[in-house]
């Protein structure tokens, strides 16, 4: 009796930072505009053992369904290789296959009358990803920006391109910036930009001040479920603006450049609440005072927590302090309903960098 050897398909996606080889793992997916280097080992299907065989396979998705002529890969290698490139419209981008997001993309392989293999892959979309290569740079260092999102590699053989916002606390207006490629196929986009403290900002060249925090923003138009698709069945209805910062300059912010004192309620005529009433306003008061010998520019932000922890008011003002001098904080809050309450309040280099400059306070208050 003849013992028939069994046959396997594999799957090699050219895609994202190199070749993955895949054994139609279910839980694996892959974007409209992979490329596909499809495999199959067939042993049976080395019929001539003096020539180059070949096989046909149907390959299909819900768009699509074709017979594809796969040729061994050499002498009786019982290996048969095709590369195939998906397409999310074939009017648009270039492909062998049509497939989109939240497709199967099914191989289908006849050995026999008798034996059928069939083997799938999902295709999806990704969440991209944005950062700069540090935390904080020098004026005169060059930030790198780096955006990974596999769904922009449009084109596996070539380099391609996408768009970053860049901003500064200086120049909100920024720039925006075109991110290549790092190489074909990887999905990987990157940037480098220079810093000016005198000129306008343009190209690659942004406008800072030393202490500033600085932004960029990447949108991303391709996302995963549940996001809908469009109706061109490439981009989705929803998009999500991915955002990294970073600090900039030679100004280093003191985590105790500004000592607080404790807080205080206060009613409108500037005297310690014994109780607090339902209706009547709270002056939150604390004085602040700067220990360094420079300006000190501040946000003084203010919340009121219920007993769920959650924040029912939130507050907050925007000024600086002379060096060695004091200010007097002040924010009010109207109670509308009788309960525990607990007022945080907090000291930060600004809204658009958190930098505590002091340390937070607590009070808690009985409404009645």
């Amino acid at each position: 009796m003849q013992v028939k050897q069994v046959s396997f398909i594999c799957i090699v996606i050219i895609s994202l930072m190199s070749i993955t080889n895949v054994v139609f793992a279910q839980e694996s997916s892959y974007t409209p505009f992979d490329k596909i280097l499809l495999k199959i080992y067939s042993p049976d299907s080395n019929e001539n053992h003096d020539a180059i065989d070949t096989i046909r396979v149907l390959i299909s998705s819900s768009f699509f369904h074709k017979e594809f002529s796969m040729p061994e890969t050499g002498l009786n290698t019982s290996i048969f290789e095709k590369e195939i490139r998906l397409s999310p419209d074939l009017t648009k981008f270039p492909g062998d296959v049509q497939t989109r997001r939240d497709d199967g993309l099914s191989v289908t392989f006849r050995i026999d009358s008798d034996t059928v293999v069939t083997r799938s892959i999902y295709i999806n979309y990704h969440v991209g990803q944005v950062s700069f290569d540090k935390r904080s740079f020098t004026l005169d260092e060059s930030p790198r920006i780096k955006v990974v999102d596999p769904d922009m590699n449009r084109n596996p053989d070539t380099i391609d391109t996408i768009s970053a916002r860049i901003w500064s606390t200086t120049d909100r207006g920024g720039l925006l910036a075109t991110l290549r490629e790092t190489g074909a196929g990887t999905g990987i986009f990157e940037e480098i930009i220079n810093f000016t403290t005198d000129q306008e900002s343009t190209g690659t060249r942004l406008r800072v001040t030393d202490g500033d925090t600085i932004f960029t923003k990447y949108t991303d138009s391709t996302l995963p479920p549940p996001a809908a698709l469009a109706a061109d069945g490439i981009q989705t209805v929803e998009v999500r603006e991915m955002i990294a910062s970073s600090t900039v300059g030679n100004k280093l912010v003191r985590h105790d450049s500004i000592l607080s004192s404790e807080l205080a309620l206060l009613d409108a005529r500037g005297e310690q609440l014994g109780k607090v009433s339902i209706g009547e306003h709270v002056f939150i008061h604390i004085e602040l005072t700067n220990t360094i010998n420079n300006r000190q520019q501040f946000v003084y932000i203010v919340q009121v927590k219920n007993t769920d922890g959650e924040t029912i008011s939130q507050s907050w003002l925007s000024s600086e302090i002379m060096p060695s001098s004091s200010f007097a904080a002040m924010q009010s809050w109207l109670p509308l309903i009788s309960g525990q309450y607990t007022v945080q309040t907090f000291v930060w280099d600004s809204l658009d960098n958190p930098i505590p400059l002091s340390s937070a306070k607590s009070v808690s208050m009985q409404v009645s």
